[in-house]
């Protein structure tokens, strides 16, 4: 899954996180469903989305599930709101966490 937002600057902004298909990780972490959601990443496009710089992760936790993202531009970054839940809680949609990036 895959979010995108388009700056005030013209930027582009994507979050994503890479799924089991594609990463070949389970998506059970100790009989707990994750989905094989981590990491939780996000990269910049500065040419209208035809490239984007190298992903910066946002969430790197392997016990845990980070999706369903939305994006939220303020005056001095963005604010990213997600599901997330780790094995502790039983799957990875049992909470919401709110990060603040600062882009350069």
């Amino acid at each position: 899954p895959l979010s995108t937002k388009r700056l005030s600057d013209g930027r582009i902004l994507a979050v994503w996180n890479p799924v089991p298909v594609y990463t070949g990780r389970s998506q059970m972490v100790d009989g707990v469903w994750t989905g094989a959601r981590t990491p939780l990443s996000y990269a910049v496009s500065e040419d209208d989305g035809k490239s984007f710089g190298s992903p910066i992760d946002i969430e790197t936790d392997p016990r845990s599930g980070f999706c369903y993202t939305a994006i939220f531009e303020t005056d001095d970054g963005i604010l990213l709101a997600y599901c997330a839940g780790n094995v502790d809680d039983g799957a990875c949609l049992n909470r919401l966490r709110i990060t603040k990036l600062y882009l350069d």
